[in-house]
């Protein structure tokens, strides 16, 4: 195994201290919590709609969670990937780093992450779907539906590494119709 705001985003995060389900953790280990984490969502790019990246940030953790929602597939397949970045990389730099991810890499000194770690299959899944509108997109006028997706998250850990706690969220994705 290979070792992403939304401002109306509804997120119900388990409510239990991770702790408590999974016991004592070392001081190297990296909480998080998706209701400490701050959001950046992409659904678009100069070329028009593009498959969802959404990036939750823990600031206090040095750590990035990015899911990727493909809209090519009705399904709407979620991968999630844990970045981990050295304990001095600031908030601006990891601002910088998403930026990167997503867009012509506007930013030439940013930070690397120091741990690398792909969510294995069945942590992130689409439970549901709610169109809540249409879109077309220039130059052709492609029509995508505008759907809010309800994703769930589960609990996953890397030993030593991080603790990723479990939870709900909706996040919106343009599918082409």
């Amino acid at each position: 195994m290979f070792t992403f705001s939304l401002p109306n985003s509804i997120r119900a995060a388990s409510t239990l201290f991770l702790s408590l389900l999974t016991g004592p953790t070392s001081a190297k280990e990296r909480q998080l919590e998706a209701q400490t984490s701050k959001e950046v969502q992409i659904r678009h790019s100069m070329l028009g709609f593009r498959d969802t990246l959404f990036f939750y940030t823990f600031p206090d953790q040095q750590a990035v969670l990015r899911l990727h929602i493909s809209n090519k597939d009705k399904t709407l397949p979620v991968n999630g990937i844990v970045y981990l970045f050295p304990v001095n990389t600031s908030e601006e730099g990891i601002k910088k780093w998403i930026n990167n991810q997503h867009s012509d890499g506007l930013f030439p000194n940013i930070p690397s992450p120091e741990l690398i770690h792909k969510l294995p299959k069945g942590i992130c899944k689409a439970v549901a779907t709610k169109i809540i509108g249409e879109k077309k997109t220039p130059p052709d006028n492609q029509i995508f539906t505008d759907q809010e997706v309800t994703i769930v998250i589960k609990a996953h850990e890397l030993q030593d590494k991080f603790k990723l706690a479990p939870f709900k969220d909706q996040i919106g994705v343009f599918v082409p119709k």
